[in-house]
Order: structure tokens, then sequence, then C-alpha cells
């Protein structure tokens, strides 16, 4: 699998993977990913965060994009990294690619100083909070009512310390 850094030519790529992994978005967010959700993912950030620390790379196995990760380095705090999207392609999925991914992740963000990887994750994606707690993330807070798509949901910011 290779990684690479996605840039706006790659939004129909995203969308492809993004039409793949309609039961996600169904489940987070009570509705299919529209066209146009790729391209949209690859600038979406939150308002007080400053456009140099969104990050989102692609998996690839060969020309085909298998997964994606998005991030915002150095956000909220400048030790934290925040993870706003792991999502593998179905196909993908099962095989040990998501705690690779998650692994390499913490080590090049050690390395590159950050103390802490982030992540929210919905309350009733209970496979989801399997993954990240198997990943050694713990629960921080909660946050009630947040809005995704067509749904109103609660959602588990959790933690993980990195080190060097």
């Amino acid at each position: 699998m290779d990684v690479r850094r996605l840039t706006e030519s790659d939004g129909p790529l995203l969308d492809g993977l993004f039409a793949r992994c309609t039961e996600f978005f169904q489940l987070v967010q009570g509705c299919a990913p529209a066209g146009g959700d790729g391209p949209s993912a690859l600038e979406e950030r939150p308002h007080d965060c400053a456009p140099e620390l969104k990050h989102t790379f692609g998996l690839f196995q060969g020309d085909r994009l298998e997964g994606a990760i998005d991030m915002l380095l150095g956000f909220p705090e400048p030790t934290i990294w925040y993870i706003g999207l792991l999502i593998p392609a179905p196909s993908a999925r099962g095989q040990g690619l998501g705690a690779e991914v998650v692994t390499a992740l913490g080590r090049w963000a050690a390395a590159q100083g950050a103390e802490a990887l982030r992540i929210a994750v919905v309350a009733h994606n209970t496979r989801g909070l399997a993954f990240w707690r198997r990943r050694g993330f713990e629960d921080l807070y909660t946050v009630e009512n947040h809005e995704m798509g067509n749904l109103s949901n609660t959602v588990f910011v959790m933690g993980l310390g990195v080190a060097p």
C-alpha cells in the first residue's frame, strides 16, 4: 500500500471512495455521500483552524484509492494531531490496514513533536469505537447533539498519548 498526500485534483478519487463506503455515511450522517463530497472533504476544517494544518492522505493499491486519512496537525493545540477521518474501502477492511495506519501515524506524529492523537467517534458507531479502543484510545469527553448530515449524534472525543 502506498501513501501520498491528496490534492484538489484527487477530489474525484475521494468521491469514488466515499461512494464505496455508503454504509459508513448512512451510519454517521443518516444519508449517502453526495457527488462532490470528496473535493469538499479536502477543504473542510474548523473555522478556527489554519488551512496549512489540514492534511488528507490517500492509501493506494496501485492507482486505486483504497482508503483515506484526514488530519489536522497541531489542532486544537500545537502538540495534538486530530484525526478527522480514517476510512478504508470495504475491500480493504479486516486486513490490519487501519491498525497499521494508526501505528505509523502515531510514530510519525511523535517524531514531529506531537504528544497526542485525538479522534471523535459517533457513539452508535460501535465497530469504530471498538477499533479505536483496541488501538489504546481512551474517552476524553462527550459531545451531545453534534449535527452531522441528517443526524444529531452523541460523539465521544478520544485520545491517545504518543511518544518518540
